[in-house]
């Protein structure tokens, strides 16, 4: 009886507030949620101790989780990392092909489509812990091999994006490919330069520029 009346106030309550009794999140929602929790912790971590020096230890608390909850989701740091990078190519790979599409509905803005791309695609937030964990791989042989097959993977989204964007199923020249393949590149090298001298944006501007300049060139030579 005083389950009960426990319960009809506890709804009586409810009524009165106008609030609905919250909802017992599932295990699966619990288990995604702590995921989730990790690998902002680790992408946290390594940007700011870097790969060698971030713990799994710091990453737990940070994170607020049981080290046998974290071991339970991610047995080791590589595991962890890995599930990181995953989440960030998947979040470019979005990124990129909204991108593309609006380069699409634009009929052709480049360097509208090169400076969102900077901004995005290559800004700080993806871009450190990608710096992180490459220069990690080069001596960690499996970090290397299981890094290497996620960017390969998302290389070939991003030659697929090309083509939808510019329409062009048979693919392109080999000049062509070059060229696009050598706007990823130069955003690169730009996101390492930046980190010694972040403070000259407008050179960076003037960069972008130029070379969408160049390649809305190359392209236009390629639809003639």
């Amino acid at each position: 009886m005083r389950d009960a009346a426990a319960s009809g106030m506890t709804d009586l309550q409810h009524q009165q507030t106008g609030r609905l009794p919250r909802r017992r999140r599932t295990q699966e929602e619990r288990s995604s949620a702590t995921r989730r929790a990790l690998m902002e912790a680790a992408r946290k971590t390594i940007c700011e101790r870097g790969y060698a020096r971030a713990t799994m230890d710091e990453i737990a608390r940070r994170a607020g989780v049981s080290r046998g909850a974290q071991t339970h989701h991610y047995p080791n740091k590589q595991l962890l990392v890995l599930a990181v990078a995953d989440h960030i190519f998947v979040n470019v790979e979005t990124e990129v092909a909204g991108i593309a599409g609006r380069l699409q509905s634009s009929g052709g803005n480049f360097e509208a489509f090169i400076a969102e791309l900077w901004q995005t695609a290559f800004s700080r937030r993806n871009f450190s812990i990608i710096l992180e964990l490459v220069t990690a791989s080069r001596t960690d042989p499996v970090l290397k091999e299981k890094l290497h097959e996620r960017w390969m993977q998302l290389t070939r989204t991003y030659d697929d994006i090309w083509r939808r964007t510019l329409r062009r199923a048979d693919g392109f020249s080999k000049e062509t490919e070059t060229a696009l393949s050598l706007t990823l590149s130069l955003l690169r090298g730009m996101s390492y330069e930046r980190i010694m001298h972040d403070e000259e944006p407008e050179r960076y501007r003037e960069l972008l520029t130029y070379w969408a300049d160049l390649l809305r060139a190359r392209l236009r030579e390629e639809t003639r």
